[in-house]
Formats: structure tokens, sequence, C-alpha cells
């Protein structure tokens, strides 16, 4: 374990540094406990019945009334810092309770010499022990505020002391010196070991908001990483495989709700030629605008896009029967035909689009399959119709995209 730093003796808060204050606070709250004072005044009211019983010092009335003085004083302090403001200084408040503890132990040394001062040996030696007892209590909360405790002892034991000599008891002052050199040794053991338990209890806080950190970091990673993997790159829609899990879950959840639930497959019309004309990266352009136009297009809570593969497109339509979901797709298909792709690539003509949607009627147990193919069909239907079109495929005889007219 390290030393005590060589200025600790002049702090007013052991570990002041930790915690932004709320540290000095909860010790102030214990330094201004009344507790103390009371088992000290207690004492030093014993040294004054026992003086009073064998004769008493010409000084005991005025030894009483610094003690009780010394009382009044503390309660003070202690209720001024009870009803301080939220907004109050603890630099401050630090420096009052400074005062107070060496106020404190100037009353009591007073006190405790008025006392000793002609008294018979066995009240003298009474008043020792107890002043010894209040530099050890004083001494014993030095790891908190170090030179307010230590300033306390020392004004109680140089006022005490001092009283010795004048009475001729010269052997009490080097006496008095090694008890204070001894208290410093203990308070400077205490702080080390106070400034150690605060050094690693910052440190496990550290870490464990660094652990907080990290973690939250890794969830966003993951959360990033999941994203992505259900992400087309090209597109920014959801990809094909976030497709069939939320087709399968909005499927079940139809069917234990007893709604119908309607799909749309769609077909970029003549992408191979447009590829072929205007090359891939023009290709990628259009699809890259197809899938801007659509994003924004399902963005309902009833709707949902994604790419489905190559110049395919998917849409989702939750509560939605067929009459309604032929409405969206031709909705879908005339916003397709007004976009001018031109603006991205120069020379290239309207780009238009076939639909195909299949609706599952309330309740009906159909797979998601079963769904794909009859929206397979439908969009069968309108490429054999001319392109450009909307075409349901309920009814129809499931058909292939294989089969299909040349795109």
């Amino acid at each position: 374990m390290k030393s005590a730093p060589a200025g600790s003796f002049l702090k007013l808060a052991v570990g002041q540094e930790y915690n932004e204050g709320t540290h000095c606070w909860d010790v102030l709250d214990d330094l201004f406990d009344m507790w103390p004072h009371l088992i000290a005044g207690t004492g030093i009211l014993m040294i004054a019945i026992a003086s009073y019983s064998g004769g008493g010092s010409v000084a005991l009335e005025w030894s009483v009334l610094f003690i009780a003085l010394q009382l009044l004083m503390r309660a003070g302090f202690k209720l001024a810092y009870i009803r301080r403001s939220e907004q109050a200084s603890l630099q401050l408040w630090l420096y009052i309770f400074w005062v107070a503890a060496l106020m404190s132990g100037v009353l009591w040394g007073i006190s405790m010499a008025l006392m000793f001062h002609q008294a018979s040996p066995s009240i003298q030696l009474m008043t020792l022990t107890v002043g010894c007892a209040i530099v050890q209590s004083a001494t014993s909360r030095g790891y908190m505020a170090p030179l307010q405790s230590m300033s306390q002892a020392a004004a109680l034991m140089l006022i005490l002391a001092a009283q010795a000599v004048v009475d001729g008891l010269y052997l009490v002052a080097p006496l008095a010196l090694l008890l204070m050199l001894f208290q410093i040794g203990q308070v400077r053991k205490l702080i080390e070991l106070r400034v150690s338990e605060l050094k690693s209890k910052q440190e496990r806080v550290e870490a464990q908001e660094l652990l907080a950190e990290k973690a939250e970091a890794l969830e966003t990673a993951n959360a990033q990483l999941k994203h992505y993997a259900m992400t087309d790159e090209l597109t920014g829609l959801p990809n094909r495989r976030k497709f069939d899990q939320r087709l399968a879950r909005q499927l079940d959840e139809a069917v234990r709700q007893e709604n119908c639930l309607s799909l749309a497959l769609i077909d970029v019309d003549h992408f191979k030629q447009f590829n072929d004309t205007h090359g891939h990266l023009a290709g990628d352009a259009c699809l890259t605008v197809i899938g801007l136009v659509m994003k924004e297009f399902a963005d309902v809570p009833r709707l949902f896009a994604a790419r489905y593969g190559g110049e395919e497109f998917a849409l989702i339509m939750s509560s939605t029967d067929s009459t309604g979901a032929a409405s969206i797709a031709e909705k879908l298909r005339k916003l397709m035909s007004e976009i001018d792709m031109s603006n991205v690539i120069a020379g290239a003509p309207g780009i238009t689009i076939s639909i195909g949607i299949a609706t599952m009627l309330n309740g009906e147990p159909l797979s998601a399959e079963d769904l794909i193919n009859r929206a397979d069909s439908g969009l069968y239907e309108a490429k054999r119709s001319g392109r450009n079109r909307v075409r349901s495929g309920d009814g129809l005889k499931l058909s292939s995209m294989k089969e299909l007219p040349q795109t």
C-alpha cells in the first residue's frame, strides 16, 4: 500500500477529488454529528462532579460554563448545517467545520485547564485521561478531515499541557507531544486506508461504466450487424431473408386473428434490355431509385416492402383484402410510371412495372409458399397481358417465373 501523500494532513477532506464532492458531503454529515461532543461533555462533567465532591477548584464554575458554551456552539453549527441551502458551497462548509473544530478544541482545553489548575493529583489524572480520550476520539476521525481533527486535538493538548507546566508538572508537555506524534502516525495510516478504499471504489465504478459502455457498443454493433444482414445493400430495403421472416410472421398473425393478408410481387419491365443498353451501373442506379420510391410508398403501418431478388420486389399488405390490394398495387404502378429516369441517367427511358397480387382470405390456412405462388401467377398474367399492369393470381393456374416473357 502506498503511503499517504505529504499534503494529506493539510486537507480539509480526504478524498475530495472523488465523486465530485458527494463523498465530502457525506463526511460532513458525520463530522457535524453531536454525539462525540455529548460524550466529551459527559466526561468533563464527571470530572467536575468529582472535583466538587473533593472540595473543588476555585474555577470549577467557569470550567462548567465553558463546556456548556462548547455544546451550545456545536449545536448551533449543526442546526445551521442542516438548514443550509441546496446550492451551498462545499468548500465553505469545510472551512466552517474547521472553525467549529478549532473552537471546540480551545473551549475543551480551557475548561479542562481550569479544572486541572491547583486540583488534587487524582483530579489532575482524571483530567489528563479524559483529555487523552477526547484527543483519541478526535484523531480517530482524522481520516475524513485531518486538518480540522488535528487542529482540534492540538488546541486542546496545547492548552492543557501549558496549564500543567504552569502548575509545575513539566513532564506533561513532552508526554503530550508524544501523544500527538502517536496520533499523527495513526491518522496517517487511516488516511492511507481511506485513500486506498476510495481509489478502489472509483476504479470499480470506472470499470463498471467502461463495461457498460462496451456492452452498449457491442449491443449497438450487433443491432447494426443484424440490420445489415437483413437489408439489401443496393436499395436499402429489407432483403429476401427479412421478407421471408416477415411474411411467415404476418401469415401466422392473420390466421390467429382471422384477418386477411395480401401480397404483391413486382417486376421491372424490360430491365434486361435497360441493363444491356445503359450498362450495369445504370441498372443499379435504376434499382436504387425504385427502392427509394418503394421505401417511401410503404412507410405506413400496413405495408412492408422488400427486395425479392434481381429486379423483383415484394409488398406485404396486412389487413388488406383483394380489392384493397389491387388499389394499392395500382397506385404503386402509376407512381413508378411517373419516375423520370433521365434525371438520373442521361437518355434513359421511363420505367414501368408489372405487379401480381394474391390475398389470403380471413383465417384461410395458407402457407407462405402458396401465397407467393399465387402472386407469382398474377405477375405472370400481368407480363403475358402486355406488362405495366396489375393482375390477381387468385384462382389462376400456378405459374413459374421461369415462364415469364423476357423482361
